[in-house]
């Protein structure tokens, strides 16, 4: 959370190097670390603080981006809408399941404590092919003890 860009004389890549170096990257290269950013998005006269100062966050938009985190602004009069979104996207990060084989989607089935979880983006699961993961939504994102079960048939074994 800022109202200007990081002042240090630290690039994005040793950001981004350090924080890998700390949190091993996902087996398919993507990053197991999220950084989410409140601040100055763009440098527009509705986005002013203080003696109407402006100052975007480049350096923190660029490590967000290379995270995949999120980016809400620091110039909405309620924050609900931004802690929303960071919450939704540090949740996705935790509950995300990596699957270790290239799925035949269709035999897919998935379960939380016992209980069948649908198939659906809004509520229940969803498969997302780019990253090969079974993601959670709505009521059916599990809680930190719980038992997950995903079965399937690898697309190889047909």
């Amino acid at each position: 959370l800022s109202d200007e860009d990081d002042q240090s004389a630290r690039t994005q890549k040793y950001v981004t190097d350090f924080m890998d170096s700390i949190k091993v990257k996902w087996l398919d290269g993507t990053r197991s670390w999220s950084m989410n950013f409140i601040g100055v998005l763009s440098d527009t006269p509705q986005c002013r603080t203080y003696n109407n100062y402006s100052d975007p966050g480049l350096f923190y938009m660029g490590i967000a981006d290379a995270s995949n985190g999120a980016k809400e602004s620091i110039c909405s009069a309620d924050y609900t809408t931004a802690v929303s979104n960071i919450r939704r996207r540090i949740t996705q990060i935790l509950t995300d399941y990596r699957l270790d084989k290239l799925p035949l989607v269709s035999s897919i089935s998935v379960s939380v404590n016992g209980q069948p979880v649908p198939q659906n983006s809004d509520n229940g699961w969803s498969y997302i092919s780019e990253k090969n993961i079974v993601r959670f939504n709505g009521s059916y994102i599990p809680a930190a003890d719980a038992i997950i079960k995903i079965d399937f048939t690898p697309a190889e074994a047909n």
